[in-house]
């Protein structure tokens, strides 16, 4: 007689979400923006918050701030909120109440 146990398969990690490629530029409310990788010397590199998987910056043509563009938006196509980036605190707010994305699994839950 044949017993079976119970396998042992871990769950499997979510996959990493495939978003389209943003536009090198585009404009809003009619200013326009400019992708940072676009424009940026060689060596700047992003931060290590979860958020640079959900987004990307830009630099606002009137002030030369940097911007989130957030993939999220444009996929679902709202209308993007292109936060400063002064932090991450507004753009992981952002990303947790409008996307459900959980900070602590770093996955969109929708």
């Amino acid at each position: 007689m044949e017993t079976s146990t119970p396998s042992s398969n871990p769950s499997p990690s979510p996959t990493p979400v495939e978003y389209h490629e943003p536009p090198d530029e585009f404009v809003q409310d009619r200013i326009t923006y400019v992708k940072r990788a676009s424009i940026a010397k060689k060596g700047h590199r992003l931060g290590s918050s979860h958020i640079w998987k959900y987004g990307v910056q830009y630099i606002r043509s009137s002030d030369k701030k940097e911007v989130y563009y957030c993939h999220e938006c444009a996929t679902r196509k709202h209308k993007q909120e292109l936060f400063v980036i002064n932090g991450t605190s507004r753009v992981r707010n952002h990303l947790e109440q409008k996307h459900q994305v959980d900070p602590q699994s770093q996955t969109c839950l929708s």
